[in-house]
């Protein structure tokens, strides 16, 4: 089940941001839908690694303060 855990955040951080981008940007032509989707998951994808990121520096700075 942990191995799930980056998966889900990656896919939830995807959908937020291209739900976002749609609520925000004007869609056009086929190059918008493209940029938009691009967007969506690159930015979907660096919140997750953040989430990630962030959770690993507080599980490490509590392992060092207790050794």
């Amino acid at each position: 089940m942990r191995t799930f855990i980056p998966v889900l955040l990656g896919a939830f951080g995807i959908f937020l941001s291209v739900i976002y981008l749609i609520a925000t940007v004007d869609v056009n032509t086929y190059k918008d839908v493209a940029i938009l989707i691009f967007t969506g998951i690159t930015q979907g994808i660096l919140l997750a690694g953040g989430s990630v990121y962030v959770n690993q520096v507080i599980k490490q700075s509590s392992k060092n303060d207790e050794g």
